[in-house]
């Protein structure tokens, strides 16, 4: 849960660092990250853009996953309900 959590905190705070670049850039003659940002449909369209961090926030639940199924063979295998070959 905490690696889950410190992901998602990454992904704000990335968020929140961009919409102040963003801000910071009307004061500028070339607004690079906001044209970027329009050119990747603000994020809009997943066809365009994928957020990492919405895919990234998966890895610690497949792997608790994984966790759990492996305690639970172990745990049949220990009482004798699963034989391994």
């Amino acid at each position: 849960m905490a690696w889950r959590s410190l992901i998602i905190s990454f992904g704000q705070l990335n968020t929140g660092k961009f919409r102040v670049i963003q801000a910071m850039e009307k004061y500028l003659p070339a607004a690079i990250f906001a044209a970027e940002w329009d050119a990747l449909d603000q994020g809009r369209s997943k066809a365009i853009y994928k957020s990492f961090t919405d895919r990234e926030r998966l890895v610690p639940i497949s792997l608790a996953v994984i966790y759990a199924a492996s305690a639970i063979m172990s745990v049949l295998v220990w009482i004798g309900w699963w034989h391994v070959a």
